[in-house]
């Protein structure tokens, strides 16, 4: 019974994971996505230490996709980008970024 249980609470984990993964990509644009991963990844560091191919395979997109937006947002000054790292400037225009 604990094996079985911990089998369960572990798929029913896994398949969360997927169903919320398949709702972003269906109902959220790109950018969204983006964005959302950027904040929840910086959290109170303000800094991700992922490449933009990283960013691109934890959101389902291409990394050319991912330099686009990361390029419009460094000429605003929301954020900075260097090798394998993203800074977060502006937190709450990223933030309007995700739920728009």
């Amino acid at each position: 019974p604990a094996f079985r249980d911990f089998v369960l609470s572990d798929y029913t984990k896994l398949l969360g994971t997927m169903f919320s993964f398949v709702d972003a990509l269906a109902f959220q644009t790109t950018e969204q996505r983006l964005a959302g991963r950027i904040l929840v990844d910086a959290g109170e560091t303000m800094i991700v230490g992922k490449t933009h191919q990283q960013l691109a395979s934890d959101i389902g997109s291409v990394r050319e996709i991912v330099s686009r937006h990361m390029g419009d947002w460094e000429r605003r000054g929301w954020v900075s980008s260097s090798r394998g790292q993203v800074k977060i400037i502006d937190r709450a225009a990223l933030a309007s970024r995700r739920a728009s």
